[in-house]
């Protein structure tokens, strides 16, 4: 376990992008999200919840937000995995990612699913699956588990229904802060 003060380590956020320079706190959303994400009284298992929204409204940018921030550290100690999926990617295929990342081998006869929770059992660990599009993505993960510690999945998605009844949506910003956003973008100060 991490002692208060100390650095993360990189492992600890494995994929996780940058904030955007440009980002505007929103503290009210930001506190809604964290909220919904480790607002379960769950402390063994598995929880769920997403973030839903248009094209464009930060969906991902909250993501990153809420994967940097120390109070989800705290709860999810061994970590953050990022997982990007796109409208491409299957979900085994970012499965077989998570499996290659965690360095699981398959033995001959198990499942990777199967394979992958092992790895995890014991561990806490926060799963954010970025840009899920399909239900076969997202199906893909639901066997997962952390037997004996906390496996957690936040999900970034345009369509409600994927998100999970736990969801919290993004908005776009209002005219006033996006005006904010693109001057500090393009240098010009308020």
């Amino acid at each position: 376990r991490r002692a208060a003060g100390v650095p993360l380590l990189p492992q600890m956020l494995d994929g996780v992008p940058n904030l955007p320079e440009q980002y505007q706190r929103r503290p009210d959303l930001e506190a809604a999200h964290r909220t919904a994400l480790l607002g379960t009284n769950a402390t063994i298992g598995t929880m769920a919840t997403g973030i839903s929204g248009p094209a464009g409204a930060g969906k991902s940018t909250m993501a990153v937000c809420l994967a940097r921030d120390p109070m989800v550290h705290t709860h999810f100690s061994d970590g953050v995995t990022w997982l990007p999926f796109g409208r491409e990617r299957t979900g085994a295929e970012v499965l077989a990612t998570l499996a290659a990342r965690l360095g699981v081998t398959i033995a001959p006869g198990i499942e990777l699913a199967v394979a992958i929770s092992r790895a995890l059992a014991g561990q806490r660990r926060l799963l954010v699956l970025d840009d899920v599009w399909t239900v076969e993505q997202l199906g893909a993960f639901e066997a997962l588990t952390a037997e004996g510690g906390l496996l957690g999945r936040l999900v970034t998605t345009r369509n409600d229904e994927l998100a999970g009844e736990h969801a919290q949506k993004v908005d776009a910003l209002d005219e006033e802060m996006s005006s904010r956003v693109l001057g500090e973008y393009m240098g010009v100060q308020e």
